[in-house]
């Protein structure tokens, strides 16, 4: 008997829209979840066509990919589509092109109760097909609940990483192959609901092996029987959208390959024993890497036919790409009105990524996101250098909405939201008032008449004071400092510090302003990034930005000027460096066993956040924590400051992490020795500290927080 395949189209870039509330509204809230989807586009979905249509409510998803939609529709369905945008928070990467569904009621929206919805199939039958626990409701589990059991929790989204593996992976190959992003995806979970409806149809059958009854997302012959459905599945799929580039041969070509290399990556899944390590991280990342590959392999095998390959067939190269951290921050610094007006040179972003090579190059790209301006602006790919394609209209909007997308050496990728005003864009000022006062630039160095660290020897915890002064009516915009210790150049003491009449904040710059004697005068928290070194720290780094105007300085190009002073040398615009206003002692108090600090010892009841230990800023704290636990802190700012912890471990490694009074991660490193971490905030009330181990035994540190 011929049986009619159910065959699913979508759009993952759909249009936004946002209805009214109206009278007799009922509230649908949930969560997506493939790990939690934030920025991940959800509507209900009124007539079963996967669109999302005009009269059909939506709403991005918070950052823990909740999302809430007032509608007064009984009958729909829960459709979640994902596009560059979209940050898949169990791994710090993107998830673009993706579309996960689940029936009206459901609490949570995942790649199971996909299979579910797609396959007609009930909470008990796919329990059975995916091996998951009996206890659970596949339309109401969130792994990333507080609420649920941990053990529990790991096999949920073990399996949920994994199904995901599969279907992203085979659409990005027939996407590679010539498919559009949607009719690729619809290929390939069609594919993988084929299969389940199979392993149902056996469920009953006492004459099948458990093999038949069941689909396990490692098993070689499984994913084989998933691979020999995709050809045909695009084929036709491509035959009824008329995509006319899909190559069914071309598919064919690196299916095997691609098969191979998701076994790998989802062994390595299995592999995981938690959901929020850094190591488990790492490795859900790895499934955005696999995506990328396959879908290069098969554009490349398109091309060049023999060509096409996939890196993660070789299991060595799965693994190392397992202990690569993704991107965990994309920063965005405004240049002013550039040299000449007719330049449409906005700024540059920066990566933050704390394994990278220095040397080593991000790629950046303006993610197509439908409700942005990404057809307005262009980026350098490999500088991250923004600018506009055109002159626009000052007046035109009130400011412009761009993705942002990185992707590290490793080839893990991270986006970011930025809205660009159109202040920021001109500087705050009319078109009118522009032209009148821009000046060009002052090119030439200021020469630093007076350059002192009036408190040459500092301690974390305390405050780094420096005073400067040009020897011209040169406006000092931006002061940015580095000294590396003597005995270890790798451990480094920053000092980003901006004056406090510009217009453009950046947000990881302290203020400085000029003081009654005349002088610049710079006071910032003492940063260490790397392991802690006590000791002598050097000036090696000097930069400064100036512009020749006291009249809107903001406005106008300030010109940025630079020393490397390491290795004794002087800067070319400080003519008087010398050992004596050069040099910083750095003490560590966490090392110091004569600073009479008030001892305060752990207790083993501190295990989670909200039995977190209540510690004093300034103290001492000793403990220590079994392998795989945790140690949760917790403690009061009454004012605004930057937070400080610093953690010795002796020749342990452990993971060090800040957490705002909502709960939400602030800051983190992992600490292989000694090192600290910091955070500058108004947001009074507790704040939270977790300390946990690297699976050594009973690893000792000592711990202590400042408010500077």
């Amino acid at each position: 008997m011929l049986v009619q395949k159910k065959r699913l189209f979508f759009s993952p870039l759909a249009l936004v829209f946002l209805s009214a509330c109206k009278n007799g509204e009922t509230l649908v809230s949930g969560s997506i979840v493939k790990g939690p989807l934030s920025n991940a586009l959800v509507f209900l979905d009124l007539d079963g066509d996967y669109f999302l249509d005009e009269n059909e409510e939506s709403i991005r998803t918070d950052v823990n990919g909740n999302f809430s939609i007032n509608t007064t529709a009984t009958s729909y369905k829960i459709v979640a589509l994902t596009d560059e945008s979209t940050l898949d928070t169990s791994s710090g990467a993107t998830l673009s092109g993706v579309m996960l569904t689940a029936p009206k009621g459901a609490a949570v929206v995942t790649p199971t109760t996909t299979l579910m919805e797609e396959g007609g199939l009930s909470a008990s039958e796919i329990i059975q097909i995916l091996n998951l626990p009996d206890a659970i409701d596949p339309l109401n589990f969130n792994p990333f609940s507080d609420e649920v059991n941990s053990a529990v929790a790991l096999e949920v989204e073990k399996i949920s990483q994994q199904i995901m593996t599969v279907i992203g992976s085979f659409a990005s190959v027939a996407e590679g192959a010539g498919m559009s992003e949607m009719g690729a995806f619809n290929a390939a979970l069609n594919s993988v609901v084929e299969i389940v409806k199979v392993k149902a149809e056996n469920l009953d059958n006492s004459s099948v092996t458990a093999a038949e009854r069941s689909l396990d997302f490692t098993s070689a012959s499984d994913l084989n029987l998933i691979k020999g459905e995709i050809a045909n599945e695009a084929e036709t799929i491509a035959t009824l959208e008329g995509s006319v580039e899909f190559d069914k041969d071309v598919l064919n070509a690196v299916i095997d390959d691609t098969a191979t290399s998701i076994k790998n990556v989802n062994d390595q899944i299995q592999n995981t024993i938690d959901l929020t390590s850094e190591s488990s991280k790492n490795v859900f990342s790895t499934i955005q890497v696999l995506m990328d590959q396959v879908k290069n392999a098969a554009a490349t095998e398109a091309t060049s036919p023999g060509t096409g390959s996939i890196d993660f067939v070789n299991i060595a190269n799965v693994l190392s790409a397992s202990q690569n951290q993704p991107p965990s921050d994309i920063q965005f610094s405004f240049n002013q009105i550039p040299d000449t007006l007719d330049s449409l040179v906005i700024g540059n972003f920066d990566t933050i990524d704390v394994d990278q090579a220095s040397e080593a190059d991000f790629i950046y790209r303006i993610a197509e996101v439908r409700e942005s301006d990404f057809g307005l602006f262009e980026i350098n790919e490999s500088t991250g250098e923004l600018k506009l394609k055109e002159d626009i209209e000052y007046d035109l909007n009130t400011s412009y909405q761009l993705t942002i997308v990185s992707v590290d050496d490793g080839g893990k990728s991270f986006s970011k939201n930025f809205s660009l005003a159109t202040s920021q864009l001109f500087g705050g000022l009319d078109i009118n008032h522009l032209l009148s006062n821009y000046e060009l630039p002052d090119t030439s160095p200021p020469e630093i008449t007076h350059f002192s660290i009036v408190n040459s020897e500092v301690a974390i915890g305390d405050e780094l004071k420096i005073l400067f002064k040009a020897n011209d009516a040169t406006h000092v915009g931006y002061f940015n400092a580095i000294f590396s210790a003597i005995d270890q150049g790798d451990t480094k003491v920053f000092v980003n510090a901006q004056n406090e009449s510009n217009v453009i904040d950046l947000l990881d710059h302290y203020s400085f302003a000029l003081n009654s004697d005349g002088l610049y005068e710079v006071n910032v928290p003492l940063l260490i990034e790397g392991e802690l070194i006590s000791g002598v720290y050097e000036l090696d780094f000097l930069a400064l930005s100036d512009a020749n105007t006291n009249i809107d300085p903001a406005l106008n190009n300030e010109v940025t000027h630079s020393s490397d002073i390491s290795g004794g040398g002087n800067s070319n615009f400080i003519s008087n460096l010398n050992s004596s206003n050069r040099e910083l002692t750095v003490n560590i108090p966490v090392f110091d066993n004569n600073q009479n600090l008030p001892i305060m010892n752990e207790t083993e009841s501190n295990a989670r956040l909200d039995i977190a230990n209540t510690i004093l800023v300034d103290n001492l704290v000793t403990g220590t924590v079994f392998p795989n636990g945790e140690d949760w802190f917790r403690f009061d700012l009454n004012s605004e400051g930057t937070i400080t912890a610093q953690l010795d471990v002796g020749n342990g490694t452990a993971d060090l992490k800040l957490f705002s009074p909502d709960g939400l991660e602030v800051a983190s490193q992992e600490v292989s020795g000694s090192g600290m971490i910091y955070h500058h905030t108004s947001e009074l009330d507790q704040h939270y500290v977790l300390v946990t181990d690297s699976n050594v035994n009973n690893l000792a540190y000592e711990l202590i927080i400042d408010i500077v």
